[in-house]
């Protein structure tokens, strides 16, 4: 595709420009407002539960001298609950099957039909791999047994006390139990372990007590180590890989006697098998050299000690590290539970009761307490079921409010109802796949890294290395290369169409690529995170963002003949029709009389690029961008 293809001059009707400017307020005029059915035949508990939080929530506005917006329209509702619970808008047939519906309960069962399908788990895994600060360079798990064990957990709706719990307690290998990847994603670092478990689970950064009492915060440095002597005793090496075949591998590789290929993925293999997380009673955990403060003395050991208020009773019987987790995920914890309700309420509202959320110092106080309150009880009432409590959320009428133009980053913002915000980078990318492709849910990617290559995970997850000889390794090695390189041949020739010219490439999402997406690839250009940091991506705008919008690749895929896109335009009957699917495809609704003028004035006045110039226009405006 040429570049000069996509330039603003191409959209000669003007139609960008009215698109743009009439974002905050665009939809078909022919459709009104729809509430929650008062008729609904919800579970008492969530019909009851969500009135009480809008009871809550109104009692807010009053007290702030703050009135409600609107209810969302059907097409505002729709867009917006695909982004918020699956990551991406729904196709043209979702939409369209949407907004012909005349069922009172429509938005009630759409709410559970996206909560119990395959993009939950997408949209969510991508929430905690930037939480978790998931890579697929993790030592001791490069065939990627961690991310696939958050993604079943997710699958399988784990209760969230129970997955934290597995996390905190995971022990093992990689191959075994992929939850042991959290301890080994900062492996040998227990003190930063617990900076990290303390900020993501208990919404409290402690991190700065590590060198020093903190400076804004109540936490001495005493206290950090204190905390931090739950875990000390925890190793994440296996000090047993040393049989003689590995022993004789690695001397055929310091004499280069072994392919590049063979020696790479034998490297790794005896890595991995070299990390193993478990407990041991031999290690304690002691203030550093240099402690200079009069409640300790520099090299005492420290006894492990809760710093929150502990209502909790942990078994003596326990080790260290099981009492940390029971009493982190217990319902007594002061914070356990509000700081997920508060984490999953910023996820669809756009900003939490708490904001940060990762931040419930003294000094940060809610915006509600009263809700925050009542959100964590709701939490705690259905077990830590992460799913059934977003439905609760997601059929409030405070959920289902348009968004406003209020500023919510100012510091006395107090409206609780969802506000407006551009889409995450995994939910443009996936939004566009969903455009493109007519399978982007179903679609497998190619796992996680492995000796070099992209190996598929729990490939040498039965297969105990340790007990092969140094020719049964060679082989082993060499046939894991063979079946990946077929693989991938394999994916290649499916992914080609057997017309010349009309090649789509293997386009999945984003959960299902390398993590983190490469320097420069889409994803990291529109936001998302380095895995760096907890929390890390952004929304922030830039000029590559743009770059990618006006001329990239995913506009190329979107004019392809053989994408989900112009297969539908190219069973429309006239040009009218060929609006409609543009605008259901990018926008979820209809054109308003005044864009379809517009609209079937370019496409006289263009003719063949006509389609190509309005699908410019309707990718770049705001409100693709932005959840409403």
């Amino acid at each position: 595709m040429k570049r000069t293809r996509w330039t603003l001059a191409a959209v000669t009707a003007g139609l960008w420009l009215l698109v743009v400017t009439n974002a905050p307020t665009l939809g078909n005029a022919a459709r009104v407002d729809t509430a929650p059915s008062k008729s609904s035949s919800l579970n008492p508990l969530v019909k009851d539960s969500a009135a009480k939080i809008d009871d809550l929530v109104k009692a807010g506005y009053a007290a702030d001298k703050i009135f409600p917006t609107r209810l969302t329209t059907d097409e505002e509702f729709l867009r917006r609950v695909y982004l918020d619970v699956i990551g991406r808008i729904p196709t043209h047939d979702e939409a369209q099957g949407y907004l012909a519906s005349k069922d009172p309960m429509r938005r009630q069962k759409l709410i559970d039909q996206l909560l119990d399908s395959p993009g939950y788990v997408s949209h969510m895994y991508n929430y905690w791999a930037d939480q978790l600060r998931l890579t697929q360079r993790i030592r001791g798990d490069y065939a990627g047994e961690y991310p696939k064990w958050l993604k079943e957990q997710i699958k399988q709706n784990t209760p969230y006390d129970n997955f934290v719990y597995l996390l905190l307690t995971a022990e093992g290998k990689a191959k075994d139990n992929g939850a042991v990847g959290y301890w080994l994603r900062d492996n040998g670092m227990n003190l930063e372990i617990t900076s990290q478990t303390t900020q993501i689970f208990l919404g409290t950064q402690i991190g700065c007590a590590q060198c020093h009492d903190h400076p804004f915060d109540k936490w001495e440095m005493k206290e950090f180590y204190e905390f931090a002597a739950f875990t000390s005793s925890m190793t994440t090496r296996d000090r047993g890989m040393n049989s003689p075949a590995l022993r004789e591998i690695r001397t055929k590789q310091q004499k280069g006697e072994l392919a590049r290929d063979v020696g790479q993925v034998l490297t790794n293999l005896i890595r991995e098998e070299g990390y193993k997380v478990s407990d041991t009673n031999t290690r304690g955990l002691k203030l550093p050299s240099d402690y200079k403060y009069d409640n300790g003395k520099p090299g005492e050991t420290i006894k492990p000690r809760v710093i929150f208020d502990d209502k909790s009773k942990a078994l003596t019987t326990l080790s260290d590290r099981e009492k940390f987790a029971r009493w982190v995920t217990s319902k007594d914890n002061p914070l356990f539970a509000k700081v997920i309700a508060n984490r999953m309420w910023a996820r669809v509202m756009g900003i939490g009761i708490v904001s940060p959320v990762d931040d419930f110092s003294e000094g940060n106080k809610p915006s509600n307490p009263a809700l925050l309150d009542y959100l964590a009880g709701v939490m705690k009432k259905v077990n830590f079921d992460v799913k059934e409590y977003m439905r609760i959320v997601l059929n409030t009428r405070t959920y289902q409010l348009a968004t406003g133009r209020e500023d919510y980053t100012k510091d006395n913002f107090r409206n609780q109802a969802s506000v407006l915000r551009r889409m995450t980078a995994e939910q443009i990318w996936d939004s566009f796949g969903t455009i493109t492709v007519e399978d982007l849910d179903e679609r497998a990617g190619d796992g996680m890294a492995y000796g070099g290559m992209m190996m598929m995970s729990g490939d040498s997850a039965d297969v105990d290395i340790t007990k092969m000889s140094a020719d049964q390794l060679v082989k082993y090695a060499e046939k894991l290369i063979a079946d990946r390189r077929g693989s991938m041949r394999d994916k290649a020739r499916d992914s080609v169409s057997s017309k010349r010219g009309q090649y789509l490439p293997q386009i999945t999402r984003a959960s299902e690529i390398r993590q983190p997406a490469a320097p420069g690839h889409f994803l990291r250009e529109f936001g998302s995170s380095d895995r760096e940091a907890i929390g890390n991506a952004h929304t922030d705008a830039s000029v590559p963002q743009v770059l990618q919008l006006v001329n990239g690749t995913g506009l190329a895929n979107l004019v392809n003949k053989q994408s989900a896109l112009m297969k539908n335009i190219a069973r429309a009957t006239d040009d009218k029709e060929k609006v409609n699917v543009l605008f259901l495809s990018f926008l979820s609704r209809y054109p308003n009389p005044t864009e379809m003028g517009v609209a079937m004035k370019e496409l006289k006045d263009s003719g063949s690029k006509g389609i190509e110039n309005l699908i410019w226009a309707l990718a770049n405006t705001r409100e693709f961008l932005f959840i409403r």
